[in-house]
């Protein structure tokens, strides 16, 4: 009887036990938990590289590609950076212009 008590008791302590961790698993810390999965996906989601546009040139001194910059919804493109891989390039202002 002796050994039944005591096994009992032990399986009276492993409930305890049990009823132990779900009280640590309560909505508090599920909603913490939730949180942060939340957070860690956004920034998975939103960190994630943009593909940049590209103009590229295919000529028999080079082949390169320029970076297409996007401002007020028009694309452009560095024209030095442009003309630059296929010679020599130079610039001057003629007037006001």
């Amino acid at each position: 009887m002796g050994s039944n008590s005591a096994a009992g008791s032990l399986a009276r302590g492993e409930r305890s036990e049990e009823e132990e961790n779900l009280k640590l698993f309560d909505a508090s810390s599920f909603a913490h938990l939730l949180g942060r999965l939340l957070l860690l996906a956004s920034v998975v989601v939103f960190s994630s590289p943009t593909v940049q546009k590209q103009f590229t040139v295919y000529s028999k001194a080079a082949n390169y590609s320029v970076a297409v910059v996007e401002r007020n919804g028009t694309d452009y493109l560095g024209l030095l950076e442009l003309l630059e891989p296929l010679g020599t390039v130079s610039a001057r202002q003629n007037g006001d212009h």
